[in-house]
């Protein structure tokens, strides 16, 4: 069964039950296309429901191997419009969203571990092949185009 959130800025996010797909729309904001990663290379998922006071919530994704970006108390969903692994969105969106934070979650604990042959990168600073190319992309020795070609590839095994 696949689940699809519509956020707000022109992203959305899709589950497959084995891949999470973000896509985004708006070219003016970081992260224009499409991206996908395994469900047993997200080292975490980040959730922040709409509060009383505000109307915008997110959900975004920790990938192995890279870095979450921190924000400053009370401006998390602003930074989350920037960051092309989050994806914002209104209080009406909150139950499609919260069904698929669910679904990834659970996919997440599976008992079975990750999928047989699925790539991982180390967290304990011998680096792994994620890391590597985030610090090639960081240095500029590759571009964000080359950088996602590499991560996809990686990623597929």
């Amino acid at each position: 069964m696949e689940l699809e959130a519509q956020g707000r800025l022109g992203a959305s996010v899709r589950f497959d039950g084995h891949t999470v797909t973000l896509t985004r729309t708006n070219r003016s904001l970081p992260g224009y296309g499409e991206r996908s990663v395994h469900v047993s290379q997200l080292a975490g998922v980040r959730w922040q429901p709409p509060g009383l006071l505000t109307r915008e919530g997110f959900i975004g994704f920790t990938v192995a191997g890279t870095v979450a970006p921190r924000a400053r108390i009370g401006s998390q969903a602003t930074a989350a419009r920037l960051d092309e692994w989050h994806v914002p969105f209104w209080r009406r969106e909150l139950p499609a969203f919260e069904a698929l934070r669910a679904a990834v979650e659970t996919a997440r604990r599976s008992p079975h571990g990750p999928a047989a042959g699925a790539p991982t990168a180390t967290l304990d600073g011998t680096g792994g092949p994620l890391v590597e190319l985030a610090r090639m992309l960081r240095e500029g020795l590759l571009t964000r185009e080359e950088f996602e070609q590499e991560k996809a590839r990686l990623l597929r095994g």
